[in-house]
């Protein structure tokens, strides 16, 4: 980790993890000197709460308004901002736990190739709550500047991390009509038990699907599972236009944004689900981070 002089970037959550995340952070990491709050303006009376909960940090803080409604808005907001921040500082920690993938992944490309070094942190959840934790899931959309370059002759491979809604990945799969579709599913990790359940569900869903195949991914290992997804990519990633996406645990949408860095021709794809369960999660579990933007000045 640096000892720069840090900007935190996070994002809003009703979640308890929002409040929790920032607090250890500041305790964690004592050289912050800003921390930067992203929040959907659709969910701004449902975070009012936990964004008060934040006023007497001992930081000075900007919030940070997008549209979820709005993706093309809230691109533009993310990359100005991000344009702001790497002019004051040389290093950033950038905590996803409770951040949409698609905002994530908008900020790290915006960092790429400055001057500015960033480090990811994330906090698991203690414990999930019971029963759904997201449902209506929304049309799916290509993730701007990370859409891949895709090869008219070649058909698609879709590789996707699932978590607890399956029914996300269906409708995935019925928008991009993949002719090889892989899907991987969290295996070990803190949450073993309830994964071996989505295991089983995925193995009924899609295993015996024209072109389907399930394998087990562990997000909390060293590498959050690159070195398996790179593996299972390695077998298409030239015969055919590959689309990845990350609804699993979040820790996946890491190596999946390294691995489009790395080829290009790869596209991310951003899944919305139309709801989140008001009691989505309890309490903070472990600590992770790596190093994702290296400072070019180094």
């Amino acid at each position: 980790m640096s000892s720069a002089r840090s900007i935190l970037i996070c994002f809003a959550s009703w979640e308890d993890r929002f409040v929790l995340g920032i607090k250890k952070n500041l305790a964690r990491f004592e050289r912050i000197d800003k921390v930067c709050v992203f929040y959907f303006k659709e969910y701004a009376e449902i975070t009012k709460r936990n964004r008060a909960a934040i006023t007497d940090i001992g930081r000075p803080k900007e919030m940070v308004e997008l549209c979820a409604a709005d993706p093309v808005a809230s691109w533009k907001v993310c990359i100005q901002k991000v344009k702001e921040l790497s002019e004051t500082s040389a290093h950033l920690l950038l905590d996803f736990s409770t951040m949409p993938r698609e905002i994530m992944w908008y900020i790290l490309w915006a960092f790429r190739g400055g001057n500015t070094a960033v480090d990811s942190i994330y906090y698991s959840p203690a414990k999930y709550g019971k029963g759904w934790l997201s449902r209506d899931p929304r049309p799916p959309r290509m993730a701007f500047k990370l859409s891949g370059l895709a090869d008219p002759s070649k058909r698609t491979a879709l590789l996707v991390t699932t978590g607890y809604d399956i029914q996300r990945v269906w409708r995935l799969v019925h928008w991009c009509e993949p002719d090889r579709l892989m899907v991987g599913v969290q295996e070990g990790g803190p949450f073993a038990e309830r994964s071996k359940d989505v295991m089983e569900e995925a193995e009924r869903e899609f295993g015996k699907k024209a072109g389907g195949e399930v394998f087990g991914v562990d997000a909390f290992a060293d590498d959050f599972g690159e070195s398996v997804i790179a593996d299972r990519l390695s077998r298409v990633k030239t015969t055919h236009n590959v689309v990845l996406a990350s609804m699993g645990v979040k820790l996946t949408a890491l190596p999946l944004y390294k691995i489009q860095q790395r080829d290009e021709r790869m596209g991310l794809v951003y899944a919305p689900a139309g709801e989140y369960s008001k009691s989505y999660s309890e309490g903070v579990g472990r600590f992770y981070s790596s190093r994702v933007v290296s400072n070019a000045k180094k």
